[in-house]
């Protein structure tokens, strides 16, 4: 379990009465299901640059003994398979202007953002500096709610949200079932998206979980042979008509500084002087581009199938209460990105 989460610097989403978004630098971390939390192995992609400049040739020391970073060190993983290309910088080095400079220089080439301040006062050490963003693009387009909204419950609360999703998902060929049990009440909806080998996977648990025991449920979901699920029924993959599917609409604009939970040295060589890390920031952004479907509506009509749906539908898929997102390029073992809804913090609220 990683050490408490209090020690991180967040950053707040814009609105004084939403709640910080959290996040984490390794899947195995436990946090409050509570938040909405988020990770990445950008973060590792970050700290893999930097093991990779300081590595000598013999066994790293790690002093005082720190789980995180050992956690970090172990991880396996095949960068290139998980992280997509052109949509992410990380940049490692001794604390200076220049470093900084360097890594809000490519991401104001790519993104047009400089997410990245030099600190004062510098302290000797080391940075890592990370940053992604991902303008996601539904393959098939969903219906956009436009007058109707979802009740997005949360640890006794209720927050009116905006979603989109359908009303009749046989239209929607190119998103599937990966899991629908009576039993435990979960589900998960795999979704692809146009011009990339990205599937977005919403994950409605039985239970809270940590990233890294929801990511293997879902990567044995993916790997099934057959219909067969665990609770002995069997598997509808294909969206058949009139089922219900109901998403909200998130959105992330987020930093985080982890830091504080890597203050021990590391010691690549018996004679080489200590490296300690000063700052491991990593700057997220994450928006979907979703176009409604088309339609003809009469003139000063606007249409909103959700608002004249009727239920009971042969299967519905609400997510409306705690679930996790994930962003997943079709071989990789790991998501580049993975999202706790645990609050309505990341998502479009009632104006």
């Amino acid at each position: 379990m990683c050490p408490s989460l209090k020690a991180f610097l967040f950053l707040t989403l814009s609105l004084s009465t939403r709640a910080e978004i959290l996040a984490v630098p390794h899947p195995a971390c436990a946090f409050d299901a509570k938040h909405t939390v988020l990770w990445s192995p950008l973060f590792q992609a970050g700290g893999d640059t930097l093991t990779a400049t300081e590595r000598k040739e013999v066994k790293v020391r790690i002093e005082p003994p720190n789980k995180i970073m050992d956690q970090l060190d172990a991880f396996a993983w095949k960068g290139e398979e998980v992280l997509p290309a052109g949509a992410w910088a990380a940049i490692s080095g001794p604390m200076a202007p220049e470093l900084y400079q360097r890594a809000n220089q490519v991401s104001k080439q790519r993104w047009g953002m400089e997410p990245f301040a030099f600190p004062q006062p510098v302290k000797p050490g080391h940075a890592v500096l990370c940053a992604m963003v991902r303008r996601i693009e539904w393959k098939t387009p969903f219906d956009h709610a436009e007058i109707s909204l979802l009740s997005f419950r949360s640890h006794g609360s209720t927050q009116k949200v905006r979603f989109y999703g359908s009303t009749n998902a046989r239209d929607l060929p190119t998103v599937k079932v990966l899991h629908d049990s009576e039993v435990t009440g979960s589900f998960a909806l795999e979704a692809l998206c146009k011009d990339s080998d990205d599937r977005v996977i919403f994950y409605m648990p039985e239970k809270h979980s940590t990233f890294g025991e929801a990511c293997q449920t879902i990567l044995r979901w993916k790997k099934r042979q057959g219909l067969k699920q665990e609770d002995g029924s069997l598997l509808v993959p294909k969206l058949l008509e009139d089922e219900v599917i109901r998403i909200p609409h998130i959105a992330l604009n987020h930093s985080a500084d982890f830091s504080f939970l890597l203050q021990s040295t590391r010691r690549f060589a018996d004679d080489a002087a200590p490296v300690s890390i000063q700052r491991a920031q990593q700057h997220i952004v994450l928006d979907f581009v979703s176009e409604p479907v088309p339609s003809t509506p009469s003139d000063n009509v606007v249409t909103d199938p959700f608002a004249t749906a009727q239920l009971p539908q042969p299967r519905v898929f609400d997510f409306d209460q705690p679930f996790f997102l994930f962003l997943w390029r079709e071989k990789a073992e790991w998501p580049y990105l993975a999202v706790w809804l645990g609050d309505a913090s990341a998502m479009q609220w009632e104006k």
